[in-house]
Parts: structure tokens; C-alpha cells; sequence
């Protein structure tokens, strides 16, 4: 579905200019589509994950295995969306994962992702 500005009134909260692939905490949140409990439940006032949960909660926490110079943080996983904080780090190290064959094992690796790139991976 194309935008239209009378039908979709999301706003996007991203600095204008600004370069989202600084060193710095981001904190991230994530609907589930048409914001459905698919991730879990509240029982007496507590989260009860079910399996999608958990694997949302796993795959967010193997981003850095993609992403050398990122590292997450405190994560959060609601019934029906999640909040993460993602760290982009200085330190970035030049010494590559190689194969067998000589090259990188990863596109990703070696590289200072956007903040985009990160989430754009992580909900592909």
C-alpha cells in the first residue's frame, strides 16, 4: 500500500541529517504487526513468553554475532512488542572473520552498519 498522509499518520521521530552510524546507545521498539499478542501474555502481572517471544528475544541477542562493533543491551519482550537498546561501538576491529576459502564470512562483518541495517536484519 502506497503512503497516503490521510490514512497513515505515523511521524517518523528520527533526527533529520542526523548520521545513525554513531557510537552511541539507540533505543529500538518493534510492533508486532497490527500490534497482535504474538509474542506472549500477561498472567497475575506478569510476562509469560510463549515461543515466538523467545525467539524474538534470541535472535535480537545474536545481532552482534552479525555486526562486530554493535553490542545490545537491556531487552524487553511485551505480548505484543519488544524494546531493545543497541549499541553501536568505537571499537572497531580491523582483523576480519575469514573462511577457508579467504574470504569474510559475513558481508556484515567488518563494516559500521546504520542503525537501520541493524533492525532492517533483524526483522528480515
Amino acid at each position: 500500500m502506497k503512503y497516503n498522509p490521510d490514512i497513515h499518520h505515523r511521524r517518523s521521530i528520527r533526527l533529520q541529517k542526523y548520521n545513525y552510524t554513531h557510537s552511541g546507545a539507540y533505543f529500538v521498539t518493534i510492533c508486532a504487526q497490527d500490534r497482535k499478542c504474538i509474542f506472549g501474555e500477561i498472567e497475575n502481572g506478569n510476562l509469560k513468553t510463549n515461543q515466538q517471544g523467545d525467539i524474538v528475544y534470541q535472535l535480537w541477542h545474536q545481532i552482534p554475532e552479525h555486526f562486530q562493533n554493535v553490542d545490545i543491551d537491556a531487552t524487553i519482550v511485551m505480548p505484543n512488542h519488544f524494546h531493545g537498546i543497541v549499541v553501536i561501538l568505537d571499537n572497531f576491529d580491523i582483523n576480519r572473520e575469514i573462511n577457508e576459502e579467504g574470504e569474510e564470512t559475513s558481508l556484515l562483518l567488518g563494516k559500521k552498519p546504520m542503525l537501520g541495517q541493524i533492525v532492517a536484519y533483524f526483522k528480515y
